[in-house]
Protein backbone atom coordinates (compact mmCIF):
# COMPACT_ATOMS: atom_id res chain seq x y z
CA UNK A 1 0.00 0.00 0.00
CA UNK A 2 3.17 2.39 0.57
CA UNK A 3 3.90 2.06 -2.98
CA UNK A 4 0.95 4.17 -4.33
CA UNK A 5 1.74 6.67 -1.94
CA UNK A 6 5.61 7.28 -2.83
CA UNK A 7 6.27 10.25 -4.71
CA UNK A 8 2.74 11.82 -4.76
CA UNK A 9 2.85 15.41 -5.14
CA UNK A 10 -0.02 17.14 -4.90
CA UNK A 11 -0.93 19.66 -7.71
CA UNK A 12 -3.36 21.68 -5.91
CA UNK A 13 -1.56 25.26 -4.92
CA UNK A 14 -1.97 26.87 -1.87
CA UNK A 15 -5.60 28.84 -2.05
CA UNK A 16 -3.83 32.07 -0.91
CA UNK A 17 -0.68 32.39 -1.32
CA UNK A 18 0.90 35.10 1.67
CA UNK A 19 -2.02 34.40 4.00
CA UNK A 20 -0.30 34.12 7.15
CA UNK A 21 -1.00 37.93 8.37
CA UNK A 22 0.43 38.39 12.00
CA UNK A 23 -2.54 38.81 14.38
CA UNK A 24 -2.24 41.81 16.58
CA UNK A 25 -1.99 39.66 19.86
CA UNK A 26 -2.53 36.63 21.09
CA UNK A 27 -4.98 34.99 23.75
CA UNK A 28 -7.11 32.14 24.52
CA UNK A 29 -3.75 30.70 26.33
CA UNK A 30 -3.61 28.34 28.83
CA UNK A 31 -0.96 29.76 31.55
CA UNK A 32 0.62 28.32 35.03
CA UNK A 33 -1.63 30.06 37.82
CA UNK A 34 0.29 33.24 39.57
CA UNK A 35 3.57 32.66 41.20
CA UNK A 36 3.09 33.31 44.93
CA UNK A 37 6.87 31.86 45.89
CA UNK A 38 9.48 31.39 43.60
CA UNK A 39 13.29 30.31 44.06
CA UNK A 40 16.05 30.82 41.56
CA UNK A 41 19.33 28.73 42.51
CA UNK A 42 21.88 30.19 41.03
CA UNK A 43 25.21 27.42 41.09
CA UNK A 44 28.51 28.95 40.07
CA UNK A 45 31.41 26.35 39.03
CA UNK A 46 34.07 28.42 38.45
CA UNK A 47 36.25 29.76 41.81
CA UNK A 48 37.04 33.62 41.53
CA UNK A 49 40.85 32.79 41.07
CA UNK A 50 39.55 30.63 37.70
CA UNK A 51 42.01 31.16 34.62
CA UNK A 52 38.76 32.05 32.65
CA UNK A 53 38.80 35.92 33.43
CA UNK A 54 35.63 37.04 32.47
CA UNK A 55 32.32 38.48 33.46
CA UNK A 56 30.78 35.89 34.30
CA UNK A 57 32.08 35.14 37.74
CA UNK A 58 31.82 38.81 38.46
CA UNK A 59 28.09 39.15 37.69
CA UNK A 60 27.80 36.28 39.73
CA UNK A 61 29.48 37.40 43.18
CA UNK A 62 28.22 40.98 42.47
CA UNK A 63 24.51 39.43 41.95
CA UNK A 64 24.90 37.57 45.23
CA UNK A 65 26.32 40.50 47.19
CA UNK A 66 23.34 42.56 45.98
CA UNK A 67 20.75 40.00 46.67
CA UNK A 68 19.14 41.71 43.35
CA UNK A 69 15.85 40.19 42.38
CA UNK A 70 16.72 38.36 39.12
CA UNK A 71 13.30 37.42 37.53
CA UNK A 72 11.76 40.94 38.51
CA UNK A 73 9.31 39.60 40.84
CA UNK A 74 8.60 39.79 44.25
CA UNK A 75 7.53 35.98 44.89
CA UNK A 76 11.26 35.24 43.68
CA UNK A 77 13.96 34.88 46.23
CA UNK A 78 17.19 33.88 45.05
CA UNK A 79 20.50 31.58 46.14
CA UNK A 80 23.90 31.90 45.09
CA UNK A 81 26.31 28.88 45.57
CA UNK A 82 30.10 29.09 44.52
CA UNK A 83 30.46 24.98 44.06
CA UNK A 84 33.95 25.22 45.64
CA UNK A 85 32.32 26.39 48.84
CA UNK A 86 30.24 22.92 48.72
CA UNK A 87 32.52 20.53 49.60
CA UNK A 88 31.16 16.86 49.13
CA UNK A 89 28.27 18.17 46.83
CA UNK A 90 27.19 18.07 43.58
CA UNK A 91 25.35 20.07 41.21
CA UNK A 92 22.54 17.11 41.01
CA UNK A 93 22.93 16.71 45.13
CA UNK A 94 21.97 20.36 45.33
CA UNK A 95 19.14 20.74 42.75
CA UNK A 96 18.04 17.59 44.77
CA UNK A 97 18.06 18.75 47.79
CA UNK A 98 16.36 22.41 46.64
CA UNK A 99 13.32 20.39 44.91
CA UNK A 100 12.47 18.31 47.83
CA UNK A 101 12.78 21.53 50.61
CA UNK A 102 9.56 21.69 52.31
CA UNK A 103 9.57 25.93 51.63
CA UNK A 104 6.10 26.06 49.86
CA UNK A 105 8.41 26.84 46.36
CA UNK A 106 5.50 26.76 43.27
CA UNK A 107 8.22 28.14 40.77
CA UNK A 108 11.70 26.60 40.54
CA UNK A 109 14.57 27.76 38.56
CA UNK A 110 18.48 26.75 38.37
CA UNK A 111 20.92 28.19 36.24
CA UNK A 112 24.68 26.87 36.37
CA UNK A 113 27.26 28.54 34.83
CA UNK A 114 30.23 25.76 34.46
CA UNK A 115 32.37 25.08 31.65
CA UNK A 116 30.80 22.36 29.59
CA UNK A 117 31.66 19.91 26.89
CA UNK A 118 28.95 17.80 24.43
CA UNK A 119 27.32 15.88 27.18
CA UNK A 120 28.75 17.15 30.83
CA UNK A 121 29.37 20.05 32.84
CA UNK A 122 32.83 20.27 33.77
CA UNK A 123 34.55 21.39 36.95
CA UNK A 124 37.27 21.46 39.49
CA UNK A 125 40.71 21.38 38.40
CA UNK A 126 41.57 20.00 35.28
CA UNK A 127 43.88 17.65 36.86
CA UNK A 128 40.81 16.84 38.83
CA UNK A 129 38.44 17.37 36.60
CA UNK A 130 34.92 16.40 37.71
CA UNK A 131 31.95 15.87 34.99
CA UNK A 132 28.18 15.74 35.57
CA UNK A 133 25.97 14.47 32.94
CA UNK A 134 23.32 17.13 31.47
CA UNK A 135 21.06 13.62 30.67
CA UNK A 136 21.16 13.50 35.09
CA UNK A 137 20.46 17.14 35.57
CA UNK A 138 17.65 17.71 32.97
CA UNK A 139 16.12 14.08 33.56
CA UNK A 140 15.12 14.85 37.27
CA UNK A 141 11.25 14.34 37.02
CA UNK A 142 8.02 14.94 39.67
CA UNK A 143 9.60 12.07 42.23
CA UNK A 144 12.00 14.02 43.06
CA UNK A 145 9.89 17.61 43.97
CA UNK A 146 7.70 18.22 46.88
CA UNK A 147 3.98 18.09 46.35
CA UNK A 148 3.42 22.00 45.53
CA UNK A 149 5.75 21.82 42.66
CA UNK A 150 4.34 18.73 40.99
CA UNK A 151 2.32 20.27 37.33
CA UNK A 152 4.49 23.56 38.41
CA UNK A 153 7.16 25.08 36.26
CA UNK A 154 10.41 23.95 36.49
CA UNK A 155 13.52 25.99 34.84
CA UNK A 156 16.92 24.23 34.38
CA UNK A 157 19.72 26.70 32.42
CA UNK A 158 23.01 25.34 31.33
CA UNK A 159 25.16 28.55 31.75
CA UNK A 160 28.04 27.43 28.89
CA UNK A 161 31.27 28.06 28.68
CA UNK A 162 34.58 26.13 26.85
CA UNK A 163 37.36 25.10 28.54
CA UNK A 164 40.37 26.99 27.68
CA UNK A 165 42.52 24.00 27.98
CA UNK A 166 42.59 20.10 27.33
CA UNK A 167 39.19 20.41 25.99
CA UNK A 168 37.91 16.56 25.48
CA UNK A 169 35.37 15.93 22.82
CA UNK A 170 32.50 13.58 23.91
CA UNK A 171 30.24 11.85 22.08
CA UNK A 172 27.58 13.79 21.68
CA UNK A 173 24.76 10.64 21.44
CA UNK A 174 23.74 10.74 24.57
CA UNK A 175 19.77 10.57 24.81
CA UNK A 176 18.01 11.86 28.35
CA UNK A 177 14.35 12.26 29.48
CA UNK A 178 12.89 15.14 29.63
CA UNK A 179 9.67 15.58 31.80
CA UNK A 180 6.65 17.52 31.91
CA UNK A 181 6.59 20.68 32.96
CA UNK A 182 10.54 21.24 32.78
CA UNK A 183 11.77 23.89 30.52
CA UNK A 184 15.93 23.34 29.95
CA UNK A 185 17.86 26.18 28.06
CA UNK A 186 21.26 24.91 26.89
CA UNK A 187 23.84 28.35 26.27
CA UNK A 188 26.99 28.46 24.94
CA UNK A 189 28.78 31.61 25.43
CA UNK A 190 31.37 33.87 24.43
CA UNK A 191 34.04 34.44 26.77
CA UNK A 192 32.10 37.83 28.03
CA UNK A 193 29.38 36.19 29.66
CA UNK A 194 26.88 37.85 27.80
CA UNK A 195 23.94 35.35 28.04
CA UNK A 196 23.22 36.21 32.09
CA UNK A 197 23.73 40.03 31.31
CA UNK A 198 21.34 40.07 28.13
CA UNK A 199 18.52 37.34 30.13
CA UNK A 200 18.70 39.87 33.01
CA UNK A 201 18.35 42.76 30.49
CA UNK A 202 15.23 41.14 28.72
CA UNK A 203 13.24 40.45 31.94
CA UNK A 204 13.31 43.61 32.95
CA UNK A 205 12.20 45.33 29.83
CA UNK A 206 9.52 42.59 28.75
CA UNK A 207 8.75 40.43 32.18
CA UNK A 208 5.31 42.72 31.93
CA UNK A 209 4.50 42.36 28.42
CA UNK A 210 5.53 38.66 27.09
CA UNK A 211 5.70 34.87 28.83
CA UNK A 212 9.29 33.40 29.49
CA UNK A 213 9.85 31.47 26.95
CA UNK A 214 9.25 34.67 24.07
CA UNK A 215 11.54 36.59 26.44
CA UNK A 216 14.32 33.70 25.79
CA UNK A 217 13.82 33.74 21.87
CA UNK A 218 14.43 37.39 22.06
CA UNK A 219 17.94 37.01 23.76
CA UNK A 220 18.39 34.27 21.74
CA UNK A 221 17.86 36.68 18.43
CA UNK A 222 20.58 38.69 19.60
CA UNK A 223 22.81 36.57 18.42
CA UNK A 224 23.20 33.80 21.36
CA UNK A 225 24.26 29.93 20.33
CA UNK A 226 21.12 29.07 22.34
CA UNK A 227 18.64 25.79 22.51
CA UNK A 228 15.15 25.51 24.44
CA UNK A 229 13.94 22.15 25.32
CA UNK A 230 10.87 22.39 26.88
CA UNK A 231 7.67 20.13 27.78
CA UNK A 232 5.49 22.66 29.53
CA UNK A 233 2.05 22.51 28.97
CA UNK A 234 0.95 26.36 29.86
CA UNK A 235 2.62 29.94 29.32
CA UNK A 236 4.83 30.83 32.15
CA UNK A 237 4.54 34.57 33.17
CA UNK A 238 6.76 36.24 35.58
CA UNK A 239 4.41 39.03 35.88
CA UNK A 240 0.59 38.41 37.36
CA UNK A 241 -2.39 38.68 34.85
CA UNK A 242 -1.01 38.32 31.61
CA UNK A 243 -4.55 37.42 29.41
CA UNK A 244 -3.23 38.07 26.09
CA UNK A 245 0.37 39.38 24.41
CA UNK A 246 0.80 42.07 21.64
CA UNK A 247 2.49 40.64 18.94
CA UNK A 248 3.97 44.65 18.20
CA UNK A 249 6.22 43.24 21.28
CA UNK A 250 7.67 40.07 19.56
CA UNK A 251 10.06 39.11 16.96
CA UNK A 252 8.47 37.03 14.07
CA UNK A 253 9.21 35.48 10.69
CA UNK A 254 7.44 37.16 7.95
CA UNK A 255 5.53 34.40 6.40
CA UNK A 256 4.39 35.82 2.94
CA UNK A 257 4.48 33.05 0.49
CA UNK A 258 3.76 29.32 0.10
CA UNK A 259 5.01 26.86 2.65
CA UNK A 260 6.59 23.48 1.88
CA UNK A 261 5.62 20.52 3.10
CA UNK A 262 6.78 16.96 2.81
CA UNK A 263 5.36 14.00 4.45
CA UNK A 264 8.04 11.02 4.81
CA UNK A 265 7.14 7.63 5.92
CA UNK A 266 5.80 4.00 5.45
CA UNK A 267 3.49 1.42 6.97
CA UNK A 268 5.47 -1.51 6.16
CA UNK A 269 8.75 -2.60 7.12
CA UNK A 270 10.78 -5.49 6.25
CA UNK A 271 11.15 -7.70 9.50
CA UNK A 272 8.65 -5.80 12.07
CA UNK A 273 4.77 -5.14 12.77
CA UNK A 274 2.95 -2.97 10.12
CA UNK A 275 2.10 0.94 11.16
CA UNK A 276 -1.35 1.81 10.08
CA UNK A 277 -1.51 5.07 11.60
CA UNK A 278 1.23 6.01 9.00
CA UNK A 279 -1.59 6.44 6.12
CA UNK A 280 -3.68 8.33 8.64
CA UNK A 281 -1.16 10.90 9.20
CA UNK A 282 -0.67 10.95 5.60
CA UNK A 283 -4.06 11.87 4.55
CA UNK A 284 -4.02 14.46 7.45
CA UNK A 285 -0.99 16.34 6.46
CA UNK A 286 -2.87 16.21 2.88
CA UNK A 287 -5.52 18.03 3.97
CA UNK A 288 -3.79 21.01 4.85
CA UNK A 289 -2.83 21.45 0.68
CA UNK A 290 -4.83 24.61 0.82
CA UNK A 291 -2.49 26.17 3.08
CA UNK A 292 0.74 24.37 2.29
CA UNK A 293 2.05 22.88 -0.90
CA UNK A 294 2.40 19.01 -0.11
CA UNK A 295 4.48 16.01 -1.58
CA UNK A 296 4.80 12.64 -0.01
CA UNK A 297 8.03 10.37 0.21
CA UNK A 298 8.36 6.74 0.97
CA UNK A 299 10.88 5.70 3.66
CA UNK A 300 12.50 3.59 2.06
CA UNK A 301 15.88 3.50 2.83
CA UNK A 302 18.55 5.96 5.30
CA UNK A 303 20.17 6.94 2.77
CA UNK A 304 17.42 7.78 -0.09
CA UNK A 305 15.55 9.26 2.61
CA UNK A 306 18.34 12.05 3.84
CA UNK A 307 18.75 12.80 -0.14
CA UNK A 308 15.33 13.21 -0.72
CA UNK A 309 15.43 15.25 2.34
CA UNK A 310 18.06 17.45 1.49
CA UNK A 311 16.27 17.77 -2.54
CA UNK A 312 12.91 19.38 -0.45
CA UNK A 313 15.09 21.62 1.53
CA UNK A 314 17.35 23.06 -0.50
CA UNK A 315 14.43 23.74 -3.57
CA UNK A 316 14.09 27.65 -3.86
CA UNK A 317 10.81 29.93 -4.20
CA UNK A 318 8.40 28.99 -0.42
CA UNK A 319 8.76 30.69 2.53
CA UNK A 320 9.19 28.22 5.35
CA UNK A 321 9.55 24.00 5.18
CA UNK A 322 7.36 22.12 7.01
CA UNK A 323 8.78 18.22 7.44
CA UNK A 324 6.45 15.15 8.77
CA UNK A 325 8.30 11.74 9.64
CA UNK A 326 5.94 9.28 10.51
CA UNK A 327 7.25 5.35 11.23
CA UNK A 328 8.63 3.42 14.07
CA UNK A 329 11.24 4.77 15.75
CA UNK A 330 13.48 4.92 18.16
CA UNK A 331 15.63 7.45 21.05
CA UNK A 332 18.11 8.42 18.02
CA UNK A 333 16.21 8.36 14.92
CA UNK A 334 13.11 7.20 12.48
CA UNK A 335 12.58 3.25 11.06
CA UNK A 336 12.70 3.07 6.98
CA UNK A 337 11.28 0.16 5.53
CA UNK A 338 14.62 -1.26 4.76
CA UNK A 339 14.90 -1.40 8.63
CA UNK A 340 17.90 1.48 8.87
CA UNK A 341 17.67 4.15 11.29
CA UNK A 342 17.77 7.61 9.97
CA UNK A 343 19.40 9.87 13.01
CA UNK A 344 17.19 12.71 14.66
CA UNK A 345 20.62 13.96 14.33
CA UNK A 346 21.37 13.55 11.18
CA UNK A 347 18.57 15.25 9.61
CA UNK A 348 19.45 18.26 11.96
CA UNK A 349 23.23 18.52 10.51
CA UNK A 350 21.62 18.70 7.06
CA UNK A 351 19.90 21.59 8.37
CA UNK A 352 22.45 22.94 10.08
CA UNK A 353 24.69 22.66 6.98
CA UNK A 354 22.44 24.26 4.65
CA UNK A 355 20.32 26.64 7.07
CA UNK A 356 19.63 29.75 5.23
CA UNK A 357 17.02 32.84 6.32
CA UNK A 358 13.55 30.57 5.82
CA UNK A 359 12.41 28.67 8.79
CA UNK A 360 12.24 24.85 8.77
CA UNK A 361 9.83 22.58 10.86
CA UNK A 362 10.48 18.84 11.94
CA UNK A 363 7.63 16.51 12.94
CA UNK A 364 8.64 13.56 14.38
CA UNK A 365 5.82 11.44 14.81
CA UNK A 366 7.31 7.95 15.77
CA UNK A 367 7.71 6.03 19.26
CA UNK A 368 10.80 7.05 21.15
CA UNK A 369 11.46 5.02 23.97
CA UNK A 370 10.97 6.57 27.80
CA UNK A 371 10.81 10.02 25.74
CA UNK A 372 14.83 10.38 25.60
CA UNK A 373 15.86 13.28 23.87
CA UNK A 374 18.92 13.57 22.13
CA UNK A 375 20.73 16.79 22.57
CA UNK A 376 23.38 18.31 20.39
CA UNK A 377 24.50 21.50 22.73
CA UNK A 378 27.81 22.23 20.54
CA UNK A 379 28.04 25.71 19.85
CA UNK A 380 27.81 25.10 15.89
CA UNK A 381 24.40 23.32 16.34
CA UNK A 382 22.72 25.92 19.31
CA UNK A 383 23.83 28.86 17.04
CA UNK A 384 20.83 27.77 14.54
CA UNK A 385 18.00 30.21 14.59
CA UNK A 386 14.91 29.17 12.09
CA UNK A 387 14.89 25.31 13.04
CA UNK A 388 11.85 24.07 15.20
CA UNK A 389 11.69 20.33 15.94
CA UNK A 390 8.30 18.21 17.33
CA UNK A 391 8.82 15.38 18.65
CA UNK A 392 5.77 12.94 19.66
CA UNK A 393 4.46 9.69 20.73
CA UNK A 394 5.41 7.46 23.44
CA UNK A 395 5.64 3.59 23.51
CA UNK A 396 3.75 2.99 20.22
CA UNK A 397 0.52 4.60 21.46
CA UNK A 398 -1.19 5.17 17.98
CA UNK A 399 -1.80 8.75 17.56
CA UNK A 400 -3.08 11.32 15.04
CA UNK A 401 -1.05 13.71 13.36
CA UNK A 402 -3.58 16.65 13.22
CA UNK A 403 -4.52 16.71 16.40
CA UNK A 404 -0.82 16.53 17.79
CA UNK A 405 0.14 19.06 15.32
CA UNK A 406 -2.82 21.58 16.93
CA UNK A 407 -1.72 20.73 20.25
CA UNK A 408 1.83 21.16 20.13
CA UNK A 409 0.78 24.69 18.36
CA UNK A 410 -1.79 25.62 20.99
CA UNK A 411 0.02 24.33 23.94
CA UNK A 412 3.32 21.52 24.87
CA UNK A 413 1.81 18.97 27.18
CA UNK A 414 -0.74 16.15 27.11
CA UNK A 415 -3.10 15.40 24.69
CA UNK A 416 -6.75 14.96 26.24
CA UNK A 417 -8.52 13.54 23.00
CA UNK A 418 -6.32 10.70 21.95
CA UNK A 419 -3.93 8.34 23.12
CA UNK A 420 -0.81 10.29 22.41
CA UNK A 421 0.50 11.31 25.51
CA UNK A 422 2.82 13.90 25.70
CA UNK A 423 4.51 16.18 22.96
CA UNK A 424 7.82 18.03 23.12
CA UNK A 425 9.50 21.11 21.24
CA UNK A 426 13.29 21.71 20.56
CA UNK A 427 13.54 24.99 19.70
CA UNK A 428 16.24 27.02 17.88
CA UNK A 429 14.24 29.73 17.01
CA UNK A 430 14.78 33.15 17.79
CA UNK A 431 11.35 34.54 16.34
CA UNK A 432 7.67 33.53 16.28
CA UNK A 433 6.57 31.30 13.75
CA UNK A 434 2.81 32.41 12.24
CA UNK A 435 1.21 29.20 10.26
CA UNK A 436 -1.65 28.44 10.78
CA UNK A 437 -4.76 30.28 10.59
CA UNK A 438 -8.19 29.01 12.82
CA UNK A 439 -11.78 29.97 12.95
CA UNK A 440 -11.94 29.18 16.38
CA UNK A 441 -13.23 32.29 18.44
CA UNK A 442 -14.77 33.07 21.77
CA UNK A 443 -18.30 34.05 22.21
CA UNK A 444 -17.31 37.51 22.88
CA UNK A 445 -14.91 37.54 19.65
CA UNK A 446 -16.17 38.38 15.97
CA UNK A 447 -13.04 37.77 14.14
CA UNK A 448 -10.89 34.74 14.19
CA UNK A 449 -7.16 34.81 15.69
CA UNK A 450 -4.54 33.06 14.62
CA UNK A 451 -2.54 30.86 16.67
CA UNK A 452 1.26 30.34 16.98
CA UNK A 453 4.06 27.30 16.15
Amino acid sequence: QDDKYAKERCSQKPTEKGSHDIPPNIKGYEKYSNITKGKVVWICNFKPATTLKNAAVDTFLKSKEEGEIFFCHPAFTNKHLMMGEEDGKTCKSVIQDELKADDDTDCFVCIITSYGNSTSICYGEQSQQKDELFGTLAGLDNRSVTKKLIDRPKILIFDLYDQVENQKSKNSDYPFEIHKDWLIVFVRNESDGNFIKKLRSAITKLYEQLDFVSILEQVKGDNLAMNIIHRMPKKLFLSDGLESMNTTDMLYFDIKGVVNCCFFGTSSFDGTSALEGVNIDRESVKSLCNEFQYSSDLLHSAKETKKQFKYHLTRNGYCCHVFVFSSHGSSFGVLTKSGETVGFKDILDIVRLTEGEVPVVLVFDCCRVNMETNVNVTKEQLKMKNVIIVYAAVDGSPSDLLTMMERAIMKIGELKHSKQTCAEIESYLSKKLFLFETSDVTPSEEEPTQIEA
